[in-house]
């Protein structure tokens, strides 16, 4: 912390202007500038990160890969000719998943 105060009152007497910053701390102590504080009119995305291209294929892979919900196994199951009673009891012990 004593190196990162040293470093802030140096920018002060040189007259720099000190701005919100998110900084990382190396090993000797210093710290390096990472990327800008955001202020509150800024709503991400990260301006430091590259852009994530999320394809409709890949939306498209993850939906098949997602457990069915309650009402879609109990729909399935009505259509199967399971009782109420049963449904209800499989569907509590997470037993039709």
């Amino acid at each position: 912390m004593e190196k990162e105060v040293e470093r802030q009152l140096k920018d002060l007497e040189e007259k720099k202007e000190l701005l919100p910053e998110v900084r990382g701390a190396l090993e000797d102590g210093t710290t390096k500038f990472l990327r800008p504080l955001p202020g509150s009119a800024r709503m991400y995305p990260e301006t430091d990160l590259p852009l994530l291209h999320i394809t409709k294929k890949m939306v498209d892979g993850v939906k098949k890969s997602l457990p069915k919900m309650k009402q879609e196994l109990k729909s399935e199951l009505e259509k199967e000719g399971v009782s109420q009673e049963m449904i209800k009891l499989l569907l509590q012990k997470k037993q039709a998943f």
